[in-house]
Parts: structure tokens; sequence; C-alpha cells
């Protein structure tokens, strides 16, 4: 019973929910990426546009702040800028 619904609510709905990803990430919306996760998780698959957004989205932050740093203060520039992203 529990599958059929969650293929129902979640599964022929996945090209919206897929549609969301993106901004969810981008947005820092950690309590809709932490249920998009609980809702995907179930699916084959599911995960896996999350996951693709996910990680371009680190990514780009990443080299983003590597390409902001000045030389004599990289250091410290980089750690600060990695706690700006860090999890609460």
């Amino acid at each position: 019973m529990s599958t059929e619904c969650h293929r129902r609510l979640v599964a022929d709905h996945l090209t919206i929910i897929h549609s969301e990803c993106q901004a969810v990430v981008e947005g820092d919306r950690r309590k809709d990426m932490s249920n998009m996760y609980a809702l995907l998780k179930p699916l084959p698959k599911g995960l896996s546009v999350l996951a693709d957004i996910f990680e371009k989205h680190v990514r780009k932050v990443g080299l983003e702040s590597i390409e902001n740093l000045k030389q004599e203060t990289a250091p410290v520039e980089f750690g600060k800028s990695l706690r700006t992203h860090a999890i609460n």
C-alpha cells in the first residue's frame, strides 16, 4: 500500500519535483533539501538529479571561492569562505 501511495504521490510527479532541485540547492533551502531527499530516496535513481545538481553547485561555489582569493591571504580567505558554507 505505501509503495503504491509513494509512487502516486512522488514518482508520478518526478519531473515537477526535479524541476525544483536547482532552486532548492542554490537557495540553500536545507529543510526543503532534506524533505526532497526523503521523498526521492526510496525511488530507483530518484536521487540522481538532486545529487548531480548538488555536486555542480558545490563545484561552482568552491571554484568561485578559489578564484576570488588574493595570493598573500589565500589560506585565511579560503577558510573564511568555507565557513560561510558550513552546515549549521
